[in-house]
Formats: structure tokens, sequence, C-alpha cells
């Protein structure tokens, strides 16, 4: 099965910053959390899943979606772990980065740029060390 190693390289800056600032977890993943993503996934062993329900399920219970949570998603539906990539990355709902304890989401849309929002996530990035 292929590796997702390095897809981090194509992760936007909007992605890795994100709108809301995280702290970065560790990739080492425990036994205890392989085994969690298996029991989320059980139900569907077998049958032909629907890859959006699947993330959504593993990110509720996870809190985000670890390379191996798409790899094991991938070998459930039977799809490359790039396919699940794919499908997650495309919407804005999943994370790929365990976020912090606390999360501060700041607006960068037109008005919220205009009126400064940029130099409000520096502060807050330069003040909160992230």
């Amino acid at each position: 099965m292929p590796s997702l190693k390095g897809t981090s390289k194509y992760l936007s800056d909007t992605e890795r910053k994100g709108l809301s600032i995280k702290v970065e977890a560790s990739k080492i993943v425990t036994a205890s959390l392989r085994e969690q993503i298996k029991e989320i996934l059980a139900p569907l062993q077998g049958r032909e899943i629907v890859l959006i329900p699947a993330l959504q399920a593993v990110q509720e219970k996870v809190g985000y979606l670890p390379e191996e949570a798409l790899e094991e998603i991938g070998r459930v539906a039977g799809v490359s772990p790039n396919v699940v990539y794919g499908v997650a990355s495309f919407y804005a709902q999943f994370r790929f980065i365990k976020p912090g304890e606390h999360v501060i989401k700041v607006c960068l849309g037109t008005a919220c740029h205009v009126r400064g929002a940029a130099s409000l996530v520096e502060s807050l990035e330069r003040e909160l060390g992230v």
C-alpha cells in the first residue's frame, strides 16, 4: 500500500497554519490509536463504504485524521490512501494535524483582511509562539 509520508508538503499555508492556530501533534501513533481506528471502521469491513462518513467517524473519535487513519480507511474501502487523502483534503471540515487544546479562529475574508486580520494573526503567532 502506498505511503502518505510527505503529503504535508502538499498542504497549503492555510491548511498548515489554518484559520486557526494549532499545535502539531507527534507523528508517532500508538497501538491504542490504531485499535481505535480499527474499532471505528469494523462495522464497515467487507462492505462498500462511503469515504466521507468513515472520515467523519474517525475524526469525531480521534480529533483529526492521522496518516495511519487514512491508510486504514483506504485498506477497508479497497482504495489507495491517496484517494482517501484526496477526498479528505477537498473538504475544509477535515483536519490532518491534531488541534491544540484551545483553537483560535481568525476571519481572513476580504472584509476582515481589509481591517487588519493578517497583522492580528501575526501578533497571535508571535505572542503564542506558534
